[in-house]
C-alpha cells in the first residue's frame, strides 16, 4: 500500500464543545453515514450484516452530567448476534472521543504502539454470549499506566444502540471530538492486535445540530456562529487503480503488483492551512505476478491508513487492520494474511527513518520476500 493513501476514518471526527450556557438546557450533535456502504474486512465476499452498517451516530447531554451516546444501524439489532466467522471473539461498536488535540495515547484497546486521538472510547461488546456497555479511559497509556475499563449503562432498542455515560467518567470534557466505528475483535486468531474495521462515520455535510458556523470539526453552543476550526476535505469512493509496476526482485523473476477498487479520504489542515493528518480507507484488490510464468495470486485490503505530517516536512504512515491478503488461485483458501499495524516514518526527503510492526505481517517483515516464496 502507498505511502501517499493514509488514514483511519474512526478518527474522521466531528468535534463538539459544550459552552457552559448550554449544559443545563441540553444539547444534541447527529453525523448521518450512507447505509450499505459496510464490509467486513477480511474478506470481500462476505456482506457486512445490517445491524453493523451505520446509519446514524448521535451525542446529547442532560443537564450538566450525563452523556448519551447513540448509534442507529441500518438493521435491527438481534437478540444474539452470530459471529460471520470463527475467527472474530467479539463486536464492537464504539464511539472514540477525543478530549484533549494534544496527546494521542498509544495502544489499548487498539494495537501495541499505535497512538490515537482519542482519550475515551465507549463501547458496547458483544462476547457471543452477552452484550456489555464500557467506557476505557485511555489516558493512563501516555505515562505507560494501563487503560482503565469500567461498565457502563447501555440499551439496545431495535436498531439503536446507546450508552449513558457520567460527565466525570471523560474528565466533565468542556469540548472533545468524536466518531463512530463497527469494528470486530480477531484476538482469537491473529492475537491482540487484530481487528477488522466494518463501518464508520466521515466528517460531511450531513451533520445535524452541530453549528452554522461553516465548520463541520467545532461547535460552540453558547455562539453557534463562531466555527473556526478547519474543514477537512472529503473524497468518496476514489479510483484506487495502481500499476501494473514491479515491487521487488526475485531469484529470476520480478513481482509486478497492480491494483483495482475505490477508497474513502478525508484530508485535515490545521486553522493555518498547513496539510496535518490523511486518513483512507477502501475496499481494494491487490494482484501479484511472475513477470517470467505470468502466474498470480491476489486477495483484498481495506485499511485503514493514516499519514500525520510533521511541520518540519517529515510524516509518520500507520498502516493497520487488514494489510494483505493471499488467496489461491481458485479463491478457496488462503496462503497468507498480514495482519495487525506497520508504521513507517519518513524525513522530509521521503527516506525512511523507522519502521515498526506488531501482529502478523510476515510479509511485510520479509520485505516482500515472501512473494517471491508464493510465486515461484
Amino acid at each position: 500500500m502507498s505511502k501517499g493513501m493514509a488514514v483511519l476514518s474512526l478518527l474522521t471526527v466531528a468535534a463538539v464543545t459544550f459552552g457552559q450556557p448550554a449544559l443545563a438546557g441540553g444539547l444534541r450533535c447527529a453525523i448521518t453515514d450512507p447505509e450499505g456502504d459496510a464490509f467486513w474486512e477480511l474478506s470481500s465476499n462476505v456482506a457486512a450484516q445490517p445491524y453493523r452498517d451505520i446509519a446514524q451516530v448521535e451525542v446529547a447531554k442532560a443537564g450538566r452530567s450525563v452523556f448519551t451516546f447513540a448509534m442507529d444501524m441500518a438493521g435491527e439489532v438481534p437478540d444474539h448476534p452470530t459471529f460471520l466467522l470463527p475467527s472474530v471473539s467479539q463486536m464492537l461498536w464504539w464511539w472514540l472521543i477525543d478530549t484533549d488535540p494534544a496527546t494521542a495515547p498509544r495502544g489499548f484497546p487498539l494495537p501495541p504502539g499505535f497512538a490515537v486521538e482519542s482519550e475515551f472510547i465507549v463501547q458496547v461488546v458483544w462476547d457471543g454470549q452477552s452484550f456489555t456497555g464500557q467506557v476505557i479511559d485511555r489516558r493512563p497509556l501516555l505515562s505507560r499506566g494501563q487503560a482503565v475499563v469500567t461498565p457502563a449503562s447501555f440499551k439496545i432498542s431495535k436498531t439503536t444502540l446507546s450508552v449513558s455515560v457520567d460527565a466525570e467518567s471523560l474528565g466533565n470534557p468542556a469540548s472533545f471530538r468524536w466518531s463512530g466505528l463497527t469494528l470486530d475483535n480477531l484476538r482469537d486468531r491473529f492475537g491482540a492486535d487484530a481487528f477488522s474495521p466494518i463501518d464508520f462515520t466521515l466528517a460531511s455535510d450531513a451533520i445535524q445540530g452541530c453549528g452554522s458556523g461553516g465548520s463541520v470539526t467545532e461547535l460552540d453552543v453558547a455562539n453557534t456562529s463562531s466555527g473556526s476550526a478547519t474543514r477537512p476535505d472529503i473524497e468518496h469512493r476514489m479510483d484506487a487503480a495502481l500499476g501494473p509496476v514491479p515491487i521487488v526482485s526475485c531469484d529470476g523473476f520480478d513481482v509486478i503488483f497492480s491494483r483495482t477498487g475505490w477508497f474513502d479520504i478525508a484530508v485535515f489542515f490545521d486553522r493555518g492551512g498547513a496539510l496535518v493528518r490523511i486518513i483512507s480507507v477502501g475496499n481494494i484488490d491487490q494482484s501479484f505476478t511472475n513477470s517470467s510464468t505470468g502466474f498470480t495470486l491476489s486477495g483484498p485490503t481495506h485499511g485503514p491508513d493514516i499519514e500525520r505530517f510533521g511541520a518540519d516536512g517529515s510524516d509518520v504512515v500507520a498502516v493497520l487492520g487488514l494489510i494483505a491478503q493471499i488467496r489461491d488461485p481458485d479463491g478457496t483458501g488462503v496462503l497468507l494474511i498480514d495482519a495487525g499495524q506497520v508504521i513507517l516514518s519518513f524525513h522530509a526527503d521521503g527516506s525512511y527513518t523507522e519502521t515498526e510492526s506488531h501482529g502478523k505481517t510476515a510479509l511485510f517483515d520479509s520485505g516482500l520476500q515472501k512473494l517471491c516464496e508464493l510465486l515461484r
